[in-house]
């Protein structure tokens, strides 16, 4: 795994200054490349060998708001072919209108990733951590303003909200059919809550077909195409069954 010791540049400290005035940080994009650098990060105005921008889509102040977490993603297909990830870097937005400033740089030397092409990794997601101010009134802000990523906070509240909704379904489940879904041994009809089954009447035996081979405790409906009389009897796909009412009753007649 690539390893990457971001530093500040010169540019970004001089960043750092100016938006103490206007109290709004905005970073735009994070800079992958291949170059060699061996020099101080302060030095560092680009990329020595730049192969691909990619837009940083969150960020969320942490430390007390003296740092902030920056991420994004590098899709493979987007890259125009496998490359040593050497270089990395971060921009940000120019207050005063001009290009985007490169606010820090890494460059992981003989510790670099080949990364891209084809194969079983298909993107990248990219996570860096940098300082900001100690400022805590500091408003940090990305450019993309994507919603396709979320951030930590906003992922483990949408999984509460599926936690819940889950308990709520499994709830009814088991209203519905008397079976308790988290039993590992309950057995549903694949595919339906409810089967419907065919009815034929042939004497005293109720003919009753359409279960393909389910098993287990399974709700089923059909539509009666004759009377039913006590001491009648239920044949369910050639398996005899004594029907009785939910209270343990035997049927009534009709």
């Amino acid at each position: 795994m690539a390893k990457f010791q971001l530093n500040l540049t010169a540019s970004g400290v001089a960043l750092l200054g100016q938006v103490l005035t206007s109290k709004v940080l905005t970073f735009t994009q994070f800079a992958l490349g291949d170059g060699v650098y061996t020099g101080s990060a302060m030095n560092r105005t680009a990329l020595v060998s730049e192969v691909k921008r990619v837009d940083i889509t969150s960020a969320e102040m942490v430390s007390g708001g003296s740092e902030v977490l920056l991420r994004g993603v590098v899709t493979y297909a987007d890259l125009p072919d496998t490359f040593n990830w050497r270089e990395f870097g971060i921009y940000a937005q120019d207050p005063s209108g001009g290009a985007d400033i490169l606010y820090a740089y890494a460059n992981a030397g003989d510790d670099y990733d080949t990364i891209g092409g084809t194969g079983a990794l298909t993107e990248l997601i990219l996570r860096a951590r940098v300082v900001v101010s100690d400022a805590s009134d500091l408003t940090v802000t990305v450019q993309s303003g994507s919603l396709v990523y979320v951030s930590p906070a906003e992922l483990e509240e949408a999984l509460a909200e599926v936690d819940a909704r889950f308990t709520q379904i499994t709830n009814i489940i088991q209203q519905v059919t008397g079976v308790d879904p988290s039993d590992p041994e309950a057995e549903l009809p694949p595919g339906s809550m409810v089967v419907t089954l065919s009815h034929e009447k042939e004497g005293t035996i109720h003919k009753l077909t359409g279960l393909g081979g389910r098993t287990g405790i399974i709700p089923c409906q059909f539509k009666a195409t004759g009377d039913y009389a006590e001491g009648e009897v239920f044949l369910l796909d050639g398996t005899p069954y004594t029907a009785r009412q939910e209270n343990g009753d035997t049927l009534s007649d009709g």
